[in-house]
């Protein structure tokens, strides 16, 4: 990552710039620094860059480079925008600005595919900090892609990267690339078409797009069997499974479910048969049978504690069935808390929900509503609906406590809470348009933690809430 040495941002421009910053210069333009727009971590000045310690710290000594810690502690690296600017414009003058950015892009695939694969086989669970520091080179790697008509790439990309548009809940941004790499990569190998198809499917469910899920998932399940790609098939059949829950065929469902654990056992993937496990029980749920709902949960939660945020949203909810209300509230304010931590949206949303039927079962229900308006304005700011068995209980104690308290009161204390309103936050660049901050417009909640002690939360939003239940992952 040698760029020209000099004393400031215009030095790099200035005709009288000395012979070792045009020798720095000429190693610089051959290589892709330019293309990094998102800044970059070591690996990858290393890899895309030719970048060397030494290297780097002198930049960083003549100011031209800005080193941050990032997530785990690990150095990233970013140019001063003028100095980017600068290298892009003698890039394009010799000619190199193709080879830079397929380098670039090249170097985000290796990446992409490797964390991804490593979710797929349950080694690597959540995480998406380093996901969020190098979102926007992804883009500008699935926009060159695009442009240069490299359609291979530009679906193995989108697929390696769908698992963080899910987590984040960017799914309209994430089903826009995927579509359009299918529809311009229609010619590719069945089985890269089959990875963009299942992280379509991956997306298409929080939406309530059964059809998109079910005829998505079905295609991948196909042509993974076809190839033998068990860990991708169980993964595939899984989603099929959700499918069958979404449109009612609850006994196709277990038979899927069935199917998918049996394919998670052979291939010992635990956080596979975690996410069947805690389907199992929200069927179980919807079913009307909380008592194995929440046996099944919790073996859940046992064999993949790492996820347990997401399946205690379930457990939280068989609970308030039965009528275990602080229970309940423990399991919501808890995943509440690693929600608004961990930049959530499905789990601040379905926490919101579920504390909801709390303050409405305990007769609080000006606190309900002011709850179930905070939720139906982060749901309408995301773009998903809710999940099956969360609908029916909000649709059944809702206008039980609009009754009690009154339409015109209800309606105040709604609007109060769907004052929350998304915001891109500040601090983080990288983030794809959808991230949010929800802003309190009033006095904001107490901490998570502190939701769980009282009989039920006051209304209002949290100070700052911005992966998902493992429906599918």
């Amino acid at each position: 990552m040698t760029f020209p040495r000099a004393s400031g941002h215009s030095a790099a421009r200035s005709t009288g710039a000395t012979s070792s910053s045009r020798r720095a210069s000429s190693d610089c333009w051959r290589g892709s620094r330019s293309s990094l727009a998102g800044g970059c971590a070591l690996e990858a000045a290393e890899a895309v860059c030719d970048a060397t310690l030494d290297g780097l710290e002198a930049l960083i000594d003549e100011n031209l480079l800005r080193q941050e810690e990032q997530w785990g502690g690990q150095p990233r690296f970013s140019l001063l925008e003028t100095i980017r600017e600068y290298a892009a414009e003698r890039l394009a003058e010799l000619a190199e600005v193709e080879a830079a950015r397929r380098s670039h892009a090249e170097h985000l695939l290796s990446w992409a595919e490797a964390r991804h694969v490593a979710r797929l086989k349950g080694r690597l669970i959540m995480q998406y900090q380093p996901e969020d520091a190098e979102y926007e080179n992804v883009r500008a790697a699935l926009m060159w892609a695009r442009e240069a008509e490299e359609f291979e790439l530009l679906l193995r990309l989108a697929s390696a990267i769908s698992p963080y548009w899910y987590a984040r809940f960017n799914l309209s941004e994430g089903t826009g690339w995927l579509e359009d790499a299918l529809a311009r990569g229609s010619s590719q190998p069945a089985p890269i078409r089959a990875r963009a198809l299942a992280a379509l499917a991956q997306l298409a469910w929080p939406r309530g797009d059964i059809e998109r899920v079910r005829s998505s998932a079905e295609e991948a399940r196909t042509i993974f069997a076809a190839e033998g790609d068990r860990d991708r098939l169980a993964h595939a059949v899984h989603l099929l499974s959700i499918a069958a829950e979404l449109e009612g065929r609850y006994d196709d469902e277990r038979r899927l479910q069935g199917e998918a654990e049996a394919l998670f056992r052979v291939a010992e993937n635990v956080q596979g048969l975690s996410a069947v496990l805690n389907n199992r029980g929200y069927l179980e749920i919807i079913s009307g049978s909380y008592e194995a709902a929440e046996l099944l949960l919790l073996e859940s939660i046992d064999l993949n504690p790492a996820n347990a945020a997401q399946v205690r949203l379930n457990l939280g909810l068989a609970l308030l069935e039965l009528r275990r209300l602080d229970e309940a509230r423990s399991e919501f304010a808890r995943s509440l808390g690693e929600g608004v931590a961990s930049d959530a949206p499905e789990l601040v949303l379905y926490a919101l929900e579920g504390l909801a039927g709390i303050a409405a079962s305990s007769g609080n229900d000006e606190a309900a509503a002011g709850l179930w308006g905070a939720s139906e304005g982060l749901r309408a700011s995301i773009d998903v609906v809710l999940a099956i068995a969360e609908r029916d209980l909000h649709d059944r104690l809702l206008p039980e406590s609009r009754a009690r308290l009154g339409a015109d009161r209800f309606a105040r204390a709604w609007a109060e809470g769907r004052r929350c309103r998304p915001s891109a936050p500040s601090s983080s660049r990288s983030r794809p348009p959808s991230s949010y901050t929800l802003i309190r417009r009033a006095s904001p909640w107490p901490p998570p933690e502190q939701i769980a002690a009282r009989p039920s939360p006051p209304v209002g939003c949290a100070n700052s809430v911005s992966e998902s239940r493992v429906r599918g992952f």
